[in-house]
């Protein structure tokens, strides 16, 4: 028998996808200024901001003031997924239904290019768009790109909002596209996937979360993971994540999946948990040695002995993931995880977000976890904390960790994260989303959001407790409704391009804003 609650208040609209935040929306007469008027800001814009000291070392930075920005309108929504290629910015509008690359080059800095996605045939020549089978698919919104062996990457998009068989509405489904990871020329349509895989339950949304992995099983080859964190199998919207196998993908050919089929699923037995909010498996986390990836989940929203909404992650040896007994239909994931970090409050919502990097330059990942409702007895009220756990703990199965706490009640700290080494000395740096902090605490900057900077370093402490104002960086804009640090991407860059600082910079920051209708 499932196990039924009573959600707090927050939590129940989290789940239901309204705003915990505002709430009078576009009907404030004149001019809106302050909490509620988010609604005007119903457009959104990609900001790439090139790698080097300044980027890392400088507090005060504009978000908007990057070397190039993609600008989207009303069409293109506002729920934005971002990632960097060697050449190209990548951007996921789901609200259209699309997958974006945009074609970096030498001449972009201080450029600036408006995304109309409703004119699919008359795309300019350096973007290049994926575009759903639906408009109501929410196709786009997760994407990952999947290095092949034959040396061209493919790529993976997840559409939530996908019908189930013919009835079934946000069942959810993924796709695979093959050599299309590196960039996009012209209007492709979905419909030319190698492979869908498609969930069966209305509600699941598998898609949400997608992830190409590393090695899971040492056969030498990258699994794929997706997530349908809305999926009710076992709990009410415990959720699930589906793992397809290397063996599994080289078997198939053109065809269309059900997720019932693949070899592996995990679940959790615990009503609104949402497993597979955020997922991670790229390498070797230490977790149980051998030299495979591990894998990563978390459900923000898992009670933990009696801690309605503490959020959970669990940590899974990419060795030790059995497949499916016979006749199971999914496995539970706190029965086969290696290890599971648990938030240490009500309400903390543990694993909103992670990230994953070397910080110290030990050759060892740090594993950091963000808790944006930690400090606050409701959401609107948290200041949010990031956890950060060393390389060498994870490998030890230590408890130590860092703790950066949110600056101000509301902010929210830890909504986003992001390791890269933005200027390049060997270190990476650890980047903390605000979104919903407010910098000068005027109407006018409501919610403008901060992205905190750490640069990375030797002696990067991991066992302490700070405030993100300790941050070397410090990217904001007195802007009411921008939501800097909201989506972030790191990633390598080869076009060429020149930073502030006048270097040649092969690494950048992408992040979004949120754009006023007017």
């Amino acid at each position: 028998m499932l196990r039924r609650r009573q959600l707090p208040l927050t939590q129940a609209l989290i789940l239901l996808g309204i705003p915990t935040i505002g709430g009078l929306g576009a009907g404030c007469p004149g001019e809106c200024v302050g909490a509620g008027c988010d609604d005007a800001f119903e457009a959104s814009a990609a900001v790439l901001h090139l790698g080097g000291d300044s980027l890392v070392r400088v507090r005060g930075l504009d978000p908007r003031d990057g070397a190039f920005t993609l600008r989207g309108g009303a069409n293109e929504g506002v729920e934005w997924a971002l990632g960097l290629t060697p050449a190209a910015l990548w951007v996921g509008a789901p609200q259209a239904s699309a997958v974006v690359s945009y074609a970096l080059g030498p001449a972009d800095p201080s450029g600036e290019r408006s995304l109309d996605l409703s004119a699919q045939d008359s795309l300019p020549d350096d973007v290049g768009a994926l575009f759903g089978e639906a408009s109501t698919d929410r196709f786009g919104a997760a994407f990952a790109r999947v290095p092949d062996p034959d040396g061209v990457a493919d790529l993976l998009v997840g559409a939530p909002g996908l019908l189930g068989g013919s009835v079934n509405p946000d069942a959810g489904g993924v796709y695979l596209f093959e050599d299309l990871g590196d960039g996009l020329s012209g209007s492709v349509s979905a419909s030319t996937a190698r492979l869908r895989v498609l969930s069966e339950a209305a509600g699941d949304r598998l898609g949400s979360v997608v992830a190409a992995c590393g090695d899971l099983d040492g056969d030498g080859e990258a699994e794929l993971v997706a997530s349908a964190p809305w999926d009710s199998s076992v709990a009410a919207l415990g959720g699930r994540v589906d793992l397809a196998r290397s063996t599994t993908l080289a078997s198939l050919g053109d065809e269309l999946l059900l997720a019932g089929q693949l070899e592996q699923s995990f679940t959790l037995a615990d009503d609104g948990a949402r497993l597979g909010h955020a997922i991670w498996c790229a390498a070797d986390l230490g977790v149980g040695g051998g030299g495979v990836a591990d894998l990563v989940l978390t459900a923000p929203f898992a009670d933990v002995e009696g801690r309605e909404g503490a959020g959970a992650v669990y940590l899974i040896h990419g060795e030790t993931t059995p497949s499916l007994p016979e006749g199971a239909a999914s496995m539970e994931v706190s029965a086969v995880a290696d290890r599971v970090i648990a938030g240490a409050n009500a309400g903390d919502y543990l694993g909103w977000a992670l990230a994953v990097g070397d910080l110290n330059g030990d050759g060892q990942e740090e594993l950091a976890l963000g808790a944006p409702g930690a400090g606050g007895a409701q959401q609107a009220k948290a200041r949010g904390q990031v956890l950060l756990y060393s390389g060498e703990a994870l490998a030890s199965g230590a408890d130590t960790f860092a703790t950066l706490t949110g600056e101000t009640a509301g902010d929210q700290a830890g909504a986003a994260l992001a390791i890269g080494d933005l200027d390049g000395d060997g270190y990476g740096e650890l980047l903390i989303g605000a979104p919903r902090a407010n910098p000068t605490d005027s109407a006018e900057s409501f919610a403008a959001g901060i992205l905190y900077v750490f640069a990375g370093a030797a002696e990067f402490p991991l066992d302490d407790v700070r405030s993100v104002t300790r941050s070397e960086g410090r990217i904001t804009a007195d802007q009411q409704f921008l939501s800097a640090g909201q989506a972030l991407a790191v990633g390598p860059l080869d076009a060429g391009l020149v930073n502030d600082d006048g270097e040649a910079t092969t690494v950048g920051l992408a992040l979004t804003v949120n754009l006023s209708s007017d």
